[in-house]
């Protein structure tokens, strides 16, 4: 899901969602909605660290796709041209 490079801190990020959602449900029962309320926008801060992280892969991914194919044609092109004797 994430890169290896950033699996530390999507480890991190998915532990602080966990923590926060824990906090802000009990906050939540406890009526403190102001303090439970606070908890969820960390929750949207780590939710949204994780998408960053998972179209940063994705990113990756494709260009890693385009430059295989680049290197795929400029082989293809090498060949053509030493099969015409250039």
């Amino acid at each position: 899901m994430f890169l290896a490079s950033d699996q530390e801190k999507a480890d991190r990020e998915m532990d602080c969602y966990g923590y926060c959602l824990k906090i802000a449900i009990e906050h939540y029962m406890r009526g403190d909605f102001a303090k439970a309320a606070a908890y969820h926008e960390n929750i949207i801060r780590s939710l949204r660290e994780l998408e960053n992280m998972v179209r940063w892969k994705q990113m990756h991914v494709e260009a890693m796709e385009l430059l295989n194919q680049m290197e795929i044609k400029q082989q293809q092109s090498l060949a053509e041209r030493l099969e015409m004797g250039m």
